[in-house]
């Protein structure tokens, strides 16, 4: 009788406190995976003050900027959770003949902002965007190749300004596995915080005011 009333072996009680902290482990909210991508773009718009002033000045000598001498840019966003930096520049430039006289032509401008988004899908991101713009420009007529006139008689200026910049950025994105397709927008207005001014003319008045962006590009990452 005394085998049949032997207690049963107790089991291993290390096993089973592993198992309670593996059930206790699983409770537990697990934290999201913070996903990031890097993506290239080139940017189709470019309505910086130091370009809007180029543009202005050609305008008044009644001549008209050539399609290859137009504004081209580029950038980056970049992603990692929510957070969003935007980084691009851009640039136009070169000279056009006017009256035996050559035009001269150039801006360019940088800029770096930073956001979280409010939307973040897969397919979609909108986020607002807080950040710093630096632009500089200048225009000159060079004297025309002609006895009697030498560089003495050139006309040259540039200038430069610094801007706050608020806005708001859009990106529609087409995922393939671990490469995106991104077509965006960045909007916003800039408020300046100065501004100057080198060589002869007349005072250069760069306004802060509203900016707008069309960007194209591609990159790698994880959504």
């Amino acid at each position: 009788m005394g085998k049949f009333l032997r207690k049963p072996p107790a089991r291993d009680s290390g096993e089973a406190k592993k198992r309670a902290a593996q059930k206790t482990d699983d409770r537990k909210p697990k934290r999201p995976t913070r996903r990031a991508s890097l993506i290239g773009y080139t940017a189709f718009e470019d309505t910086s003050p130091t370009t809007t002033l180029v543009e202005t000045w050609l305008h008044d000598q009644d001549v008209s900027v050539p399609d290859e001498m137009r504004s081209t840019g580029g950038g980056f966003v970049a992603t990692r959770g929510r957070l969003v930096i935007d980084s691009s520049g851009s640039g136009m430039g070169g000279a056009v003949p006017r009256g035996g006289r050559s035009l001269s032509f150039g801006s360019g401008q940088g800029q770096v902002s930073t956001g979280l988004a409010l939307i973040n899908t897969r397919r979609l991101r909108i986020y607002p965007l807080v950040g710093v713009s630096m632009s500089g420009g200048g225009t000159g007529i060079e004297p025309a190749d002609v006895p009697g006139e030498d560089a003495a008689s050139a006309e040259r200026r540039s200038w430069g300004c610094g801007q706050a910049t608020v806005g708001i950025g859009m990106d529609v994105l087409l995922s393939f596995w671990f490469f995106h397709l991104l077509i965006g927008l960045r909007a916003g207005t800039g408020y300046q915080l100065f501004s100057m001014q080198f060589g002869g003319g007349d005072a250069v008045k760069t306004e802060a005011g509203p900016f707008f962006r069309v960007v194209v590009g591609g990159g790698l990452g994880r959504r």
